[in-house]
Formats: C-alpha cells, sequence, structure tokens
C-alpha cells in the first residue's frame, strides 16, 4: 500500500502478485479503507 501526500492511498503490487495481476488482466486496482476507534477494515477490487 502506497501513499501519496495529498491523495488517497492505492494498492502497489510486487513480485509474484504483479506477474500473476498481469497474467489475468488486471488494470485497475480500487482500494477502499476503514476504521474506528477498535476496528480497521479493507477492501480491494481488481478490474480488467
Amino acid at each position: 500500500m502506497t501513499k501519496s501526500q495529498d491523495g488517497p492511498p492505492a494498492v502497489e503490487l510486487s513480485g509474484r502478485a504483479r506477474e500473476r495481476a498481469a497474467e489475468l488482466g488486471v488494470r485497475r486496482i480500487a482500494l477502499s479503507l476503514t476504521h474506528t476507534r477498535t476496528l480497521a477494515a479493507a477492501m480491494v477490487v481488481m478490474e480488467d
């Protein structure tokens, strides 16, 4: 996960995950993050 100074967080794949995503034709990765004081959750959607 990466985050620019004024941009939203993003997913940056590397190694085998990057290779597999390319094999599957993944062109876009959407990331949603949320949290409360005691819990955190993330959801990732990969699109072709």
